[in-house]
């Protein structure tokens, strides 16, 4: 019984688990996303700055263009960028889920695999109780077999008594 406990409470804990990871998933995965927008956004802002001043502009940490120019390419690879980062985030929120799917298919798997073992068992008990109990009552059916000859030859002996007594006391009338 101890080690069915035991690992009923180590499933039980491994659920309670994989519901909190669930429940702030989300927060983790928008701290990634915010991490990866802000790295991607410092490596844009090195590769500009090894073409111009050492120090970042403002402007540039916020991803605000100037005014002045001309919308480039850099709009459509940081629209690239964004739709990256949102597949890529997707596909971990997708990854994350099936993870956690897979976790708790585990988990049931564990709790079934456990559900049998026990019914294994149980039927191992009954199975040597069955055959105990079908010994003791091809022994009782032995022992009734017997008793039932020592009946018959009892009541033979008692039969042949009787004949005797019948026959002596028919020659004693008869005397």
């Amino acid at each position: 019984m101890d080690k069915e406990d035991w690992s009923y409470n180590i499933l039980n804990k491994l659920k309670i688990r994989d519901d909190i990871e669930k429940k702030d998933s989300a927060y983790f995965i928008a701290y990634q996303q915010l991490i990866q927008k802000l790295d991607y956004l410092k490596q844009q802002n090195d590769h500009n700055s090894s073409y111009s001043s050492k120090s970042p502009s403002p402007a540039a940490l916020l991803n605000i263009e100037p005014q002045n120019q001309p919308p480039s390419s850099s709009s459509s690879s940081d629209r690239d960028l964004d739709f990256i980062i949102k597949e890529n985030q997707q596909l971990r929120n997708e990854n994350h889920d099936l993870i956690t799917n897979l976790n708790s298919i585990t988990l049931k798997n564990e709790k079934l695999e456990s559900i049998i073992k026990e019914k294994d068992v149980s039927n191992k008990k009954l199975e040597k109780m069955n055959t105990n109990l079908t010994k003791k009552i091809e022994n009782l059916l032995m022992e009734l077999k017997e008793k039932n000859k020592t009946i018959e030859l009892i009541n033979d002996e008692n039969l042949t008594n009787q004949i005797q007594l019948n026959v002596l006391l028919n020659q004693k009338k008869g005397d």
